[in-house]
């Protein structure tokens, strides 16, 4: 089979450094990112209202199963707060990951048929997830204002708590990029990672702090919490938004070290991929 180049008007873009096939094509990810928002809510009554809806309703869930019911303790915080505020990092990072798994295999007739950098698609995934959690992030901010106002709940925010919240986020997003990139990757030759990711992902949801506190994990079972990359981000992002428990910076190391593996790793195994991603889908 003849290989297939990537090519447009101005050369080879396969010549080309990452950023700057962004920035020439931005247009063409701009479409790519509306396409993808407005095709996930086509045919729906609710529409985007679904993005607030989504995050109240499993809050809720939560707050009656784990905090009415279990009754986990939310480390001084309002229930309801505890659960919402890891949700929504937690949505971004799980919800990104498993979609880019999916990613070539969802959209092969594209790739079939149009020319295009094929890094754009993933990182069109991230954009769509990162409108989605600002969306919920408002809906997040609208419930501690109520808390504020209703009962006696405050918070204490300033510039460099704001700085440390984006700092959380850009992780998040960097993170579920590489791993899912790295999935897509495999998931276009072998059908099964994209279940494993799926069934993974359960696993990690409850080896991660979301609906219990970090200062209840036993020591017997830290080393798991150790080697999570999700255990530092979801915990310190509670601390900043809630008040929650200072995660310990012995939880920081993974992250560091799942960051600085996966991102390089997956950019170089998807330059291998690219060339062959049209035989695989």
């Amino acid at each position: 089979m003849i290989e297939k180049e990537i090519i447009n008007n101005k050369g080879n873009l396969k010549e080309k450094n990452t950023l700057v096939l962004i920035l020439e094509w931005r247009y063409f990810l701009f479409q790519l990112f509306k396409k993808a928002y407005l095709n996930f809510y086509k045919q729906t009554v609710l529409g985007p209202f679904w993005n607030f809806i989504n995050p109240i309703v499993f809050t809720g869930v939560f707050t009656i199963i784990f905090g009415k019911i279990a009754k986990l303790p939310t480390d001084g915080t309002p229930p309801f707060l505890f659960y919402l505020t890891s949700m929504v990092l937690w949505s971004l990072f799980q919800t990104s990951l498993s979609n880019n798994v999916d990613n070539f295999q969802s959209n092969s007739a594209m790739y079939k048929n149009a020319y295009f950098p094929r890094i754009l698609n993933p990182i069109s995934v991230i954009m769509e997830r990162l409108f989605i959690f600002f969306i919920q992030l408002l809906v997040l901010i609208f419930a501690i204002l109520f808390y504020i106002l209703k009962t006696d709940y405050s918070v204490f925010f300033n510039f460099y708590s704001i700085i440390k919240l984006f700092l959380i986020i850009f992780y998040v997003s960097i993170l579920s990029f590489s791993l899912g990139l790295l999935g897509a990757c495999l998931n276009s030759k072998y059908r099964d990672i994209k279940f494993i990711v799926n069934f993974g992902m359960q696993f990690v949801f409850y080896g991660t702090p979301i609906v219990y506190s970090i200062s209840m994990v036993p020591e017997n079972y830290e080393f798991f919490y150790l080697i999570n990359p999700m255990v530092y981000p979801i915990s310190y992002f509670k601390y900043l938004v809630i008040g929650s428990v200072l995660p310990d910076i012995k939880y920081l190391y993974s992250s560091l070290i799942f960051i600085l593996i996966s991102l390089p790793l997956s950019i170089k195994y998807f330059q291998y991929v690219e060339k062959k991603i049209d035989d695989y889908v």
